[in-house]
């Protein structure tokens, strides 16, 4: 079985939990209270006969949350950076979202730029998205939890990052191991 630790950041109303129950069972719930401190969800995929679990954790994205919410980040697997396309604040935040990650996190997490409520009139232009991702070196998915526009496509690709890590993770352990028997290493 993989198994990836999946964490959501972003600012208040940026879509997080909307997305998170778009992927968890498929569903859409409209207003939804701000996520306070952080909340923890398991999605279980069967895909090519092989068993996936994405252990996903949405974080709140209030400011005074925030010390908290960045907790989170150490040893995590992937990162889903979410923005809301009808807010330029909180496509504007994504940078601080980014240095918070990159310092927190402890290990070479993959990085997403999601934009949400893509199915709604935009501030955010796809193309600002796309340019700003390309410039953090993310993945870039535009989604609406409303509609599930572009979920199924994110969740595919979230389960072969997962896969992927996984199997570098063990080759890297392998050569290490390797080392040891030699005595290369240290």
């Amino acid at each position: 079985m993989h198994k990836g630790k999946i964490v959501l950041a972003g600012s208040a109303g940026a879509g997080k939990t909307t997305l998170v129950f778009r992927i968890q069972d498929d569903q859409f719930i409209q207003d939804i209270p701000s996520t306070v401190n952080s909340s923890y969800y398991e999605k279980r995929i069967i895909k090519n006969d092989q068993k996936h679990s994405l252990y996903i954790w949405d974080t709140a994205g209030q400011e005074k949350f925030r010390s908290i919410t960045s907790i989170y980040f150490r040893n995590t697997h992937i990162g889903l950076l979410v923005f809301n396309v009808q807010s330029i604040e909180s496509y504007n935040e994504i940078r601080f979202w980014y240095s918070q990650f990159k310092q927190k996190s402890g290990c070479d997490s993959i990085l997403y730029l999601i934009a949400s409520k893509c199915d709604e009139a935009r501030k955010v232009a796809s193309e600002d998205g796309e340019r700003l991702a390309q410039e953090l070196g993310m993945k870039y998915f535009e989604t609406s939890s409303k509609t599930g526009q572009g979920v199924d496509v994110l969740i595919d690709d979230l389960i072969e990052t997962v896969v992927s890590y996984k199997k570098q993770e063990k080759e890297e352990q392998l050569q290490f191991k390797d080392k040891e028997k030699s005595g290369d290493c240290c």
